[in-house]
């Protein structure tokens, strides 16, 4: 990327990731993908159309605490104690 403060921007390398992978270029958009998603977290791709992050999970390992997509785990009710 040759713009002004490019290098590091989640946005552009979202934006960068999802062209790639539409041309068929899956190694680079997974690099692209992953920067995205280690500069602004998951809530970058909740907007976007779901194979993006579908592509990017099938590529990386999840990280410590899960991807933070999944539905919480429900809480047990106060007044059981056990």
């Amino acid at each position: 990327m040759h713009c002004p403060d490019a290098i590091g921007n989640p946005f552009l390398h979202l934006r960068l990731g999802q062209c790639q992978l539409e041309l068929g270029n899956e190694s680079r958009a997974a690099d692209e993908l992953a920067r995205a998603f280690m500069g602004a977290g998951i809530e970058m791709f909740l907007s976007e159309d779901p194979k993006y992050l579908t592509f990017l999970k099938s590529r990386l390992t999840a990280p410590p605490g899960g991807w933070g997509d999944e539905p919480a785990k429900p809480s047990k009710p106060w007044w059981k104690l056990w």
